[in-house]
């Protein structure tokens, strides 16, 4: 669902999770918008003579789509015109020529020679459930729930693979005494999905079959994917629904965004994106993407077929998460650090919470997620209230409250404050400092309606110590913090409580942590997260700072990220020096969970627009690094050493 408000100088909508955009219309007088070829969240008519809109894409949406306003001015004739802007929500906008688009840093302006009536729709990327449906909880249940999420796609056309374009599926109640669910958005590409009698097969072909909107069934045989009218025939056995995905979905992408370079690569005709569902799956699993370099997935989930992954599975599927079965082996001592410096660890007044960590087997992709028994390294642990609650809407300044419970360590709050305060001057954030709370004060914190709280102090098996003793997050009845940054030693078994009780995901530790490593990790933590990284990849990052970085992790949903990030998505830098000093291999990747499936600019100037999440490698002189990374707000690894944009600038 989205805001909206519509006045004489345009309109601003927002979603739920606070990311805005607005469109600037000169002069605007309102009218009543029409229907839209797809569902929108929200839509404003009238006539202007210009309107500007943040956007980092504009596509024509002929067949195939057209990237506009790249390398200048675009003029489009007489006749109808559909446009797409695409920011950090999705603007489109309808109107009849002639106009002139052209672009103005990250502001896209459409032109017209006279007043012209416009008609725009808002596609949200935080959407909620549309709806719900009642399943008996069986493999032949939760087989006909898939199906229905299928009615989430707003679209079954190539325009599929944008995230706008892809709901929250209806959430899942399970009754014994329902029957199999059925919804009359449920599109019927001709695509079916068999599948044998058990809840775990079921959940590694769902996001196949939920992005395919493919009708799922339950036989007594092994998976496979079947679309007659195409003859495709396939199993979907030892990981191969991932794979199978993944071809549908690049496929897609290209075919929308008309990219020519790597649809010649594939030998594919653009008229592609003509073509039914079943005939692109038909030429997706013909395609020779071996040869094409495209992101890795975004994110693999590793799932036990329990209710909680039950419970999970919409928000696993708006996410398009990899399902596989979770593995582990036992941890090898080697697989972390000795332990010998006991005297420099963050004291602590008791025991710290024990956790038995374990070593999972994962499979491709650029993060990972568990949401089964056992606590592995290098994912994050998924809680399944997380995925469950909507939230309340955000409104207004981005609010952070910093906790300092030990005057010891008052160099790290000092440090995350001015992050916060530096990141203020880009968006409006309301910091916050508290410093030796007692249980009740810091309870109040936890339960406020606040985005970040960044906890800085010592916690044992009895919870955060406070001035008056300590804090147990089992004790409260609802937290309203959004997310959190427990950093103290063994925090753990905290952070998961305060996700069960109404946060999104927070940060922790697994055990005793040096004090100069955790200034260090919340410090640059603080950092990424304000700038727009996910919570996994904030602290995956940030914990390359330090040697023990295996001693964080992430609980709850990893792929959440405070609001009001802006219109890019962020990336990170890699920079090895040559040889001879004379030049750098420069590497940026960028692009998250939330932007999988959009089309974003280079950081290099000599490179195009691609698919969000690539790898792009340059060879470049020290004045062309310096120049790319002073337009860059983000994190570098240089020569193996973590600064930021700023201070790689000053080595250069």
């Amino acid at each position: 669902m989205l805001s909206r408000e519509v006045t004489a100088t345009g309109v601003r909508v927002a979603d739920r999770d606070g990311y805005a955009c607005s469109v600037n219309a000169a002069e605007f007088s309102r009218t009543r918008p029409g229907e839209f070829d797809v569902p929108v969240d929200a839509a404003a008519a009238g006539r202007t003579t210009a309107f500007d809109v943040r956007a980092r894409t504009v596509l024509h949406e002929s067949e195939p789509a057209r990237r506009l306003a790249e390398d200048g001015a675009s003029e489009l004739g007489g006749g109808p015109h559909a446009l797409a802007l695409l920011g950090s929500l999705e603007v489109r906008a309808r109107f009849d020529g002639p106009a002139t688009v052209s672009r103005d840093g990250e502001r896209v302006r459409v032109a017209f020679d006279a007043p012209t009536r416009v008609e725009f729709g808002f596609l949200g990327r935080a959407t909620d459930p549309i709806g719900r449906v009642s399943a008996p909880p069986t493999p032949r249940g939760l087989a006909a729930a898939v199906t229905a999420s299928g009615g989430a796609l707003r679209t079954t056309s190539p325009a599929r693979a944008r995230p706008t374009m892809r709901r929250h599926p209806p959430r899942i109640e399970f009754d014994p005494d329902a029957d199999a669910p059925a919804r009359d958005d449920t599109p019927d590409t001709g695509i079916r999905v068999s599948v044998p009698d058990a809840v775990g097969d079921v959940l590694r072909v769902a996001p196949l079959a939920h992005y395919l909107g493919a009708t799922v069934t339950v036989a007594d045989a092994p998976a496979r994917l079947r679309a007659p009218a195409t003859n495709v025939d396939e199993p979907l056995e030892d990981g191969r629904a991932a794979r199978v995905l993944e071809r549908a979905f690049w496929l897609d992408a290209l075919a929308w965004y008309g990219d020519r370079d790597r649809l010649d690569a594939l030998d594919i005709d653009p008229g592609v994106a003509d073509a039914p569902p079943t005939e692109r799956l038909a030429v997706a699993l013909d395609a020779p993407f071996d040869g094409v370099s495209l992101p890795e997935w975004p994110l693999a989930m590793y799932v036990d077929p329990t209710p909680d992954a039950l419970r999970a599975l919409p928000g696993l599927l708006h996410r398009l998460a990899h399902v596989h079965p979770a593995e582990t082996t036992p941890l090898d001592g080697r697989e972390l650090v000795s332990r010998t410096l006991d005297d420099f660890y963050r004291t602590t007044p008791g025991p710290v919470a024990a956790v038995e960590m374990e070593n999972p087997r994962l499979r491709s992709g650029r993060q990972h997620g568990w949401l089964a028994d056992g606590t592995p390294i290098d994912v994050f642990k998924a809680v399944p209230e997380s995925y469950e609650r909507p939230g309340d809407p955000v409104d207004g300044d981005l609010s952070v409250d910093v906790v300092l419970n030990d005057p010891g360590m008052a160099r790290e709050r000092d440090r995350v404050a001015d992050v916060y305060r530096d990141r203020a001057t880009d968006c409006p954030i309301d910091v916050t400092l508290h410093a030796d709370l007692t249980t009740a004060e810091l309870a109040g914190v936890f339960e406020s309606d606040t985005d970040f709280v960044h906890y800085i102090g010592h916690c044992d098996e009895d919870g955060l110590l406070c001035a008056d003793g300590r804090l147990s997050a089992a004790s409260l009845d609802d937290v309203g913090a959004r997310t959190f940054f427990l950093n103290a030693c063994g925090s753990y078994h905290e952070g998961v409580r305060l996700v069960e009780r109404g946060s999104a995901a927070g940060a922790v530790t697994f055990r005793k942590v040096l004090d100069e490593h955790a200034a260090q990790v919340g410090t640059a933590f603080a950092r990424l997260l304000v700038a727009g990284f996910d919570i996994e990849r904030a602290l995956s990052v940030a914990r390359r700072r330090i040697v023990m970085g295996k001693d964080y992790a992430v609980v709850g949903d990893g792929t959440w990220s405070l609001p009001h990030a802006g219109v890019r998505s962020p990336g990170v830098f890699t920079v090895e020096s040559t040889d001879g000093g004379d030049a750098y291999e420069v590497a940026y990747e960028g692009g998250g969970v939330r932007t999988h499936g959009d089309y974003e600019p280079s950081p290099f100037p000599s490179a195009r627009a691609g698919p969000s999440g690539r790898r792009e490698t340059e060879t470049l002189t020290a004045s062309e690094l310096r120049e790319v990374l002073a337009d860059a707000d983000a994190p570098v690894v240089f020569d193996g050493e973590f600064v930021w944009s700023n201070a790689a600038v000053s080595r250069l």
